[in-house]
Order: structure tokens, then C-alpha cells, then sequence
């Protein structure tokens, strides 16, 4: 595991080559795959997803890890390595298999975090645009709370529902206008989004944005 975090893809294989376990995950259940993706280490990663005992589950787990490192590459190897893998982004596996404990997939990590280019991967390899974590975040709506418009748009022409609310009935436009992101607001405006749907508490978007000045 400490050659795959590392970097050191000849350890790593001589590692396996002597019967080394791949799968065998550490106290925080992380995997050399996992820990491979996160730290973006292109060949470890091409060399454990190239084996056939690979876990899948854990292969998704690290495109999690991936996502939120921004590895596009890392990201590519592993939406290429299996087509299992591309299906269960796609929707045809278990909800479990493709999100994290809090619900969270890579396609939402990757618009949380801004990484446009992985999050245009995912998209391509068929990712649900409007899966929602254990809090009723759809990646859309990570993306317009933290302004990410690239990502929104992308989304947007992807297909996603702008008008999803989550767990405190909040939709991706109300999101944006908490957060006084106005090109995010535009482009949700531009697609459609209800403008005067309310919360939880009976705030729309325009009574945020005039709250947010």
C-alpha cells in the first residue's frame, strides 16, 4: 500500500508478483488503488486496474478519491479499465457502489471541488447528473453553491434537473443566490429554473439575492 501511495509502481509489482493482497484496505478502508488515485500515480494505477482480480467496488471508491484529487488521467484509466465500471456510473449497479458513506459520488465530488475536466469524464462515461448524496445535494447543486459555472453548464446541457431540491428545499438556483453567484444564477435562469420556487422556510432565490445585497 505504501509503494502504490508512493508512487513506486516496480515495488508495487514486485509486491504483487509474491502474492501481495490488492485488496486488503487499511483502518480508514482505503486500498493501494485508492491511495494510488488519490495521489494521482498514473502507472500504479494503470497496473492494479489491469489485473483481474481487481475489486470493483473499490475501484469506484477510488475514482471517488480521483475526482477529488482532480487526476483526469487517473480518472480516465479507471472509467476505461472495466466496462462494469462504466455501468455502474451509468446507473445500472447498486446505489451503494457508486457513492462514498455520505452519499457523495465522484461526479458530485468533482463539482464541489471545481474540477471541470474530470467532471466532463464522468459525464461522458454516462455519470447520473441528478443522484443525490444522504443530504439531497445533486451535483449540480454543489457546483452553483460554490460557483463553479463551467461545471453548471455543463450539467445544465447534460441534462440535469434544475429544479431538484434538497433535504431543506433548496434548488441550485436558490443555492447560487445564497451564495451571490450571479454567472450561475444566469446560466440556471437561461435553462429554465423555477425562479419562484420557495424553501423549507418560504425564501426564493430573489428574496436571498436581495438578502445577500
Amino acid at each position: 500500500m505504501g509503494a502504490s501511495e508512493c508512487g513506486h509502481v516496480e515495488v508495487a509489482r514486485l509486491l504483487v508478483d509474491a502474492g501481495a493482497d490488492k485488496n486488503l484496505a487499511n483502518s480508514s478502508g482505503h486500498t493501494a488503488l485508492m491511495k494510488a488515485a488519490d495521489q494521482g500515480h498514473v502507472q500504479v494505477v494503470r497496473f492494479l486496474v489491469e489485473d483481474e482480480d481487481r475489486d470493483r467496488n473499490r475501484a469506484l471508491n477510488a475514482l471517488i478519491l480521483a475526482s477529488v484529487s482532480a487526476s483526469v488521467e487517473v480518472a480516465h484509466l479507471l472509467v476505461e479499465a472495466d466496462a462494469g465500471v462504466v455501468r455502474l456510473l451509468s446507473g445500472a449497479g447498486s446505489g451503494k457502489d457508486l457513492a462514498d458513506k455520505h452519499g457523495d459520488t465522484a461526479l458530485m465530488m468533482a463539482s464541489k471541488s471545481g474540477f471541470a475536466e474530470v467532471a466532463r469524464l464522468l459525464v461522458e462515461a454516462g455519470a447520473d447528473t441528478n443522484s443525490a448524496n444522504n443530504s439531497g445535494l445533486t451535483s449540480l447543486m454543489k457546483a452553483a453553491d460554490r460557483g463553479h459555472v463551467e461545471i453548471v453548464r455543463l450539467l445544465v446541457e447534460s441534462g440535469a434537473n434544475t429544479d431538484l431540491a434538497d433535504g431543506d428545499g433548496n434548488t441550485a438556483l436558490l443555492l447560487a443566490s445564497v451564495s451571490a453567484n450571479v454567472e450561475v444564477a444566469r446560466v440556471l435562469v437561461e435553462a429554465g429554473a423555477n425562479k419562484d420556487w420557495a424553501n423549507s422556510v418560504g425564501s426564493t432565490a430573489l428574496m436571498q439575492g436581495a438578502c445577500r445585497g
